[in-house]
């Protein structure tokens, strides 16, 4: 029962596990038997002539007590026990309530219940019908052995080989840290060719569909959904050795897609995982029925468990990606696994707390300098090429055609701020000739007359025209640093590895010397 009970729920039990259940199943005629040592026989004798046989033992409340005394074991990580116990004594009481007798499962109540209720339907220790019972159990039994093993949910998923069904035990599998393989027949989506094998799962990407990979590295999304690469019609998953996975973040900013490629370790097998922006146009080519582990978007480009492999096969080394992360994911065989199978296990790269989380601007083996260039209104006006040697603050770039238009509002801005001083000049001038014209005034007329307001208007005027002052400085001030920054110079002394022109800006690598 035990094993039912397991199987139906898709927990198994060990034999030790099933053992104890064996023993609760025993227990309540324990205190029966004779051959029990003196001080249990006195103990036995004791509830016999206390409450009579097969009462307490035989009682709800009996399975109440005994669960009650092995509680502690729920504290503990063996509280499967615990379970199993309870089960194999309440499958002894099930049985006994199917005899002639009954038992009295709600002592101390007198009443004995009986689980067939026609007499005829009983079972008479000794009778033929008790020896059929027998064999009926031991056959069921030998059937909930392995169905333990496996559970109700494996045994339907042997049964059924649906899509769903493969994505559930990979679920289940890959969390217990091991590859997962499928044996599958289906037909390819594009072409309708027929094709079967076992490959391994890298990912479920969806609830119906897996993405699987040959030996030889060939990808493709088996499942059910019409974009699918191969459309299955059968699949089942088998669980593979164990396996260890090294997950890595990758920042790139102002860089080419090259710039990661000495993050990637040299043993195991990584995919790249991720979008990237970049102003480029890319164009990748895939075989037909082929997964296309590189998408192109607007202005993007995604990677989708990319290799190595598909990265140079596409000419993206060196794609400029404006912004982006990575995630690189590398599968290793786990270090027991290797043991096994009698060679030393590879070496481990670093974890992932050993990594460097982010990538910016110099993770090459030497350190390289990204620089954009905007407003790039001619390609004339860049200085210089791929492979030219520079040397610190040497003009990279000239923007004339700013430059002009710059020099222009330069010179707005100068005659705004020109007119500012000149009014705040004028105002002073003014507001003092005029406050000494009403002083003269009143010293003639003999009379004192009050010039707070007017004293206060001209503050005011004064104020709006130093603000107009000081935003034609701050308006000339901007311009003179925008004309400045015309003329691009190198910040290190190197050589350009690269040069990139996208509508109005370039994109420059160089590669520093010191």
């Amino acid at each position: 029962m035990c094993a039912l009970v397991g199987a139906f729920a898709n927990q198994h039990y060990s034999w030790i596990t099933l053992g104890c259940a064996a023993v609760g199943a025993q227990l309540p005629h324990w205190f029966e038997r004779p051959c029990l040592p003196a001080a249990l026989r006195t103990a036995q004798a004791g509830l016999t002539q206390r409450f009579g046989p097969q009462t307490l033992t035989h009682s709800l409340l009996g399975l109440a007590i005994v669960g009650l005394f092995l509680s502690p074991l729920l504290c503990t990580r063996h509280s499967s026990l615990f379970t199993v116990f309870l089960i194999g004594y309440a499958s002894h009481l099930l049985l006994d309530a199917a005899t002639e007798r009954g038992v009295w499962l709600f002592y101390p109540s007198r009443a004995r219940a009986v689980l067939p209720r026609h007499p005829l339907s009983r079972i008479v220790p000794g009778s033929p019908r008790e020896r059929r019972l027998r064999y009926w159990l031991f056959g069921l039994w030998l059937v909930a052995l392995p169905l333990n093993a496996i559970g109700l949910r494996g045994l339907l998923h042997r049964l059924i080989p649906v899509a769903q069904f493969a994505v559930e035990d990979y679920l289940t599998v890959s969390r217990q840290g091991r590859r997962v393989f499928v044996d599958f027949t289906g037909r390819f989506t594009d072409s309708q060719r027929l094709i079967s094998g076992r490959w391994e799962v890298l990912e479920a990407f969806s609830r119906t569909s897996l993405l699987l990979e040959d030996p030889q590295g060939t990808r493709a999304v088996l499942g059910t959904h019409p974009h699918d690469t191969i459309q299955a019609f059968s699949v089942r998953a088998r669980k593979g050795p164990p396996l260890d996975i090294r997950l890595h973040v990758v920042h790139l900013h102002a860089q080419v897609l090259g710039d990661l490629l000495p993050l990637i370790p040299p043993d195991g097998r990584t995919y790249l995982i991720g979008v990237m922006s970049t102003p480029e146009d890319v164009q990748p080519s895939f075989a037909v029925d082929q997964f296309q582990p590189i998408r192109i978007g607007h202005a993007q480009v995604e990677l989708r468990y990319a290799t190595l492999h598909d990265l140079q096969e596409a000419h993206l080394d060196g794609l400029y990606v404006t912004e982006g992360e990575i995630l690189l994911r590398t599968l290793l065989p786990a270090p027991s696994a290797a043991r096994q199978a009698g060679r030393e296990p590879s070496r481990r790269p670093p974890s992932g707390d050993e990594m460097p989380k982010t990538l910016v601007h110099s993770e090459a083996p030497q350190r390289t300098v990204s620089l954009t260039v905007r407003r790039l209104h001619d390609p004339q006006e860049l200085l210089v090429h791929p492979e030219q040697t520079v040397a610190r603050g040497q003009p990279l770039a000239d923007l004339r055609s700013s430059r002009s238009a710059l020099l222009l509002k330069q010179r707005v801005a100068q005659a705004k701020s020109r007119a500012a001083q000149a009014l705040i000049e004028r105002l002073e001038l003014t507001h003092q000739q005029t406050l000494a014209l009403k002083r003269t005034e009143d010293a003639l007329a003999g009379i004192h007359r009050d010039l707070a307001g007017l004293q206060a208007q001209q503050t005011q005027e004064l104020a709006q025209a130093q603000a107009q002052a000081e935003a034609a400085g701050a308006q000339l001030d901007a311009l003179t640093h925008a004309l400045a920054a015309t003329v691009i110079r190198s910040p290190v002394a190197g050589r350009v590895l690269s040069v990139h022109l996208q509508h109005e800006a370039a994109f420059l690598r160089i590669l520093a010397d010191d």
